[in-house]
């Protein structure tokens, strides 16, 4: 059996659609071989955290996974927008877009 991650996520894809009890076992084995793999802990919790007793570390977790998902989707975001200001030879913007990123 593979130690991926995403392999895993994408065989859970029963517990991402909603099914309590098909795929549980695989999103737990992603998590488990990932940790920060901020999507198969994104569904985990829509599926199986209760909303109105939420665990404070594990809220606290997802918060800090969420801001570091967001600050590496910018500087992705930021690095393909150099690429292509670099393309075009607008040496200044794609400069200054890597160094933001």
């Amino acid at each position: 059996m593979p130690q991926n991650a995403t392999a895993f996520y994408d065989w859970a894809e029963p517990a991402r659609k909603g099914d309590s009890a098909g795929g549980r076992g695989e999103l737990a084995k992603a998590i488990e071989i990932s940790p920060d793999y901020f999507e198969a802990i994104t569904h985990w919790f829509a599926q199986w955290q209760k909303p109105t007793q939420p665990d404070r570390s594990s809220l606290l977790r997802m918060n800090e996974l969420q801001k570091q998902f967001l600050i590496t989707d910018r500087a992705e975001t930021l690095g393909n927008w150099a690429m292509q200001s670099a393309s075009a030879r607008d040496w200044p913007k794609a400069i200054e877009q890597m160094r933001e990123g």
